[in-house]
């Protein structure tokens, strides 16, 4: 009787051993599944901020920074015009400039932050492309433009140049409840990336913060 005590207090034990370990990889492989969402966002936002489009007449340069009021915080909506190797949709003829914007929308009870990518964009035709959700349950996408001389939230159309510094903020919900969100800042300086091609791996972007552990205030 006391043997069968023992065992199934050991049996117990085990059980709950085999719960917590099961509960915490759980939680490890949700953290490292929404850092590399995050990641890979920024990845997409840093190449098309390097190669944005400097050369040519000033009306094909184009990018375009608002700040659009979410109930009490605001969020950025980002276009953009770049050079990229990826085609849009491959069974059609496209060119290597695409308008590209970067925006927050709600998808159902998520908010997501989309990537439109827009071909052949041209002044007289209304915007569009193909949309894709580059990554999910974001709590903040804020922009940030550097003239020179002040830091501005937006950069409005009749600026007529680009600026010098694009700060990017991306911060992720907590992968679980109660824990903290995964944050990541980007910084490109648009007057180093002159002259630098998407293929030569070469980051001008200045330096890029890790993702780190944060909360939406910090």
């Amino acid at each position: 009787m006391v043997a069968s005590t023992i065992g199934a207090f050991i049996a117990m034990v085990s059980i709950a051993s085999l719960r917590a370990i099961s509960a915490s990889s759980a939680t490890v492989d949700s953290v490292v599944s929404r850092a590399s969402e995050v990641r890979y966002a920024m990845d997409m936002l840093r190449r098309d901020v390097v190669n944005i489009q400097q050369f040519g007449a000033a009306s094909d340069q184009r990018l375009v920074g608002l700040l659009v009021q979410e109930g009490d915080m605001g969020t950025s909506y980002l276009t953009l015009r770049t050079f990229c190797r990826n085609k849009a949709r491959s069974d059609q003829p496209e060119g290597e400039v695409y308008e590209v914007s970067y925006y927050v929308q709600q998808d159902q009870e998520r908010s997501v932050l989309v990537r439109q990518q827009w071909p052949n964009p041209q002044a007289d035709l209304e915007p569009g492309g193909v949309l894709m959700t580059i990554a999910e349950n974001v709590q903040l996408f804020l922009v940030r433009y550097y003239d020179g001389q002040i830091w501005a939230e937006e950069w409005p159309e009749d600026m007529e140049k680009l600026p010098d510094l694009v700060e990017i903020t991306l911060i992720g919900e907590a992968p679980t409840k109660g824990g903290q969100a995964i944050t990541e800042t980007l910084m490109v300086n648009i007057a180093r990336s002159v002259g630098l091609e998407e293929d030569t791996g070469t980051d001008a972007s200045g330096e890029v913060g890790s993702i780190t552990a944060g909360t939406a205030g910090q």
